[in-house]
């Protein structure tokens, strides 16, 4: 998987196309991580995989949301975006984030979740869609943040194995440095185990 630069998703005129784009970049993301978590790889699962019959990307987030360490707020932020996400993706009369507080129940409350957090972060945008149209790019690229960095390293520290128990620290900045330069996410766990190995071996 590229090393994703979130900013890049508002250069989409559509913002459906937008939050469309951000849904299944998260959503390989999220597979990936549930992959490594269970010893599953998802180009050749029929649970987790990209078939009919696969969970659904909810599903999966409720996977996500349920793991050990994550954050209220982090499950607050995954929670925002699939309500947006879904209504965009299912509704035709929503095809703005103007239509959207309008017409979702949930639409006022997020308004508000989204000013709260990203109000103070950026340039003041002129609009109400280009300001949400900035709020959403921050939402995601924290999403992917966490699930490319925190919530992997979790699952790492997870495995019954002293060798992530003993060197969380190292295993971290192997990720960080393997994320900037793999094109497949599903690479990235086990070529830091590989490197780890190799400075476990060096410093006997």
């Amino acid at each position: 998987m590229e090393n994703l630069n979130y900013y890049s998703i508002g250069n989409y005129e559509n913002i459906r196309c937008l939050i469309m784009d951000a849904g299944v970049r998260i959503e390989d993301i999220v597979t990936t991580n549930i992959g490594q978590l269970m010893h599953i790889d998802p180009k050749e699962s029929q649970v987790i995989g990209y078939n009919a019959r696969s969970i659904s990307f909810n599903q999966k987030i409720s996977f996500i949301n349920e793991t050990k360490g994550i954050s209220k707020l982090m499950i607050q932020k995954i929670q925002i975006f699939m309500e947006i996400r879904n209504k965009f993706a299912h509704m035709k009369s929503i095809n703005s984030f103007n239509a959207y507080f309008q017409q979702s129940k949930k639409g006022e409350n997020t308004k508000k979740k989204l000013k709260e957090w990203y109000e103070n972060i950026g340039k003041k945008e002129k609009t109400l869609e280009d300001e949400y149209r900035h709020y959403i790019t921050l939402l995601v690229k924290d999403i992917d943040d966490y699930l490319f960095y925190e919530h992997l390293q979790n699952i790492a520290v997870s495995i019954k194995n002293n060798i992530f128990r003993e060197n969380n620290d190292l295993l971290i900045q192997i990720l960080k440095e393997d994320v900037k330069s793999s094109k497949e996410a599903s690479d990235i766990f086990y070529n830091a185990v590989k490197k780890l190995r190799k400075e476990k071996h060096k410093n006997k």
